[in-house]
């Protein structure tokens, strides 16, 4: 009963009606944000972010400053991240900054916006600033929150009970801590090659290094934030997985499901099981 509890809550999130009249806008700067808030909003909350991820996930602007209202609420990480975007609070009537100081490298904003220990604590930020403007809706939002919490250990959950132990080769540029969630055991090429193969140099070694790894059964990773040289090197060697971006009209964790789901696919136990339930005769 407990484990029907668990994927209904996955695949069926919480929703309750309401009305065009009671939905509000927030603007946000990172497009890790405004899938938080999406989340956390729910149905009252209509999300207009300023950035996204193109095909390539790299963030593009997808509104310019002098088309943002006045009136428009900003949320954003912190003081520079509302500074990148063109914006400072006194231009703009009402500008939240979840943090007073960014407590990671911003360099590593990525790798820590996508990890599932971290993600609690910046929608608990978040829901304090939604409450904040909307003080009616807070238990609709603390209600969010806790599924979002729920869901999130739920999503770990499948993601250990599919991918615990598999070996995998780290070659991503943000999501280590993300696999880490999952159990998997992580092979880190050593930091000398990973800046020579990032240089676009000593490409016939790369090759040979992950021809080697695939052979002994351990699965290469790479990401959106892996340097370029790296992914093109790599794009078309079958037996490497890659982790994209969550898409900004998907539930953030329903993207993480995915994520998993697509890497053990990829693994020999995944696609051994894959084509077994595929060979099965149908029952007559």
């Amino acid at each position: 009963m407990k484990r029907l509890t668990v994927l209904l809550l996955l695949f069926f999130p919480l929703s309750v009606p309401v009305s065009a009249d009671e939905r509000w806008d927030i603007w946000t700067t990172s497009p890790w944000i405004a899938l938080l808030a999406r989340f956390i909003g729910g149905v009252y909350v209509e999300v207009r972010p300023l950035s996204a991820w193109n095909d390539a996930g790299t963030i593009v602007r997808l509104v310019q400053r002098q088309d943002v209202p006045f009136s428009a609420r900003i949320l954003c990480l912190d003081g520079a991240d509302l500074k990148e975007h063109g914006f400072s609070p006194s231009d703009w009537k009402e500008t939240h900054c979840l943090y007073d100081f960014l407590p990671f490298p911003r360099e590593e904003i990525d790798s820590y916006l996508s990890d599932p220990s971290v993600l609690p604590f910046v929608a608990q930020r978040l829901l304090i600033v939604v409450s904040k403007w909307d003080q009616t809706h807070y238990a609709y939002f603390q209600r969010r929150l806790a599924e979002f919490q729920t869901r999130l250990e739920s999503t770990v959950i499948v993601g250990r009970k599919m991918l615990s132990g598999t070996r995998m080769v780290d070659i991503t540029g943000s999501s280590s801590q993300f696999l880490k969630a999952a159990a998997c055991v992580l092979e880190r090429p050593h930091p000398a090659s990973l800046d020579l193969w990032s240089r676009g140099e000593a490409k016939e070694d790369l090759l040979a290094f992950v021809a080697d790894r695939i052979k002994s059964d351990s699965l290469p990773v790479i990401d959106d934030s892996t340097p370029i040289a790296l992914r093109e090197a790599l794009s078309t060697v079958q037996g490497v997985a890659k982790i994209g971006r969550p898409l900004m009209d998907q539930d953030i964790l329903l993207s993480f499901y995915d994520r998993y789901l697509s890497l053990w696919n990829m693994t020999s136990r995944g696609k051994k099981e894959t084509s077994s339930v595929k060979g099965k005769e149908p029952k007559r």
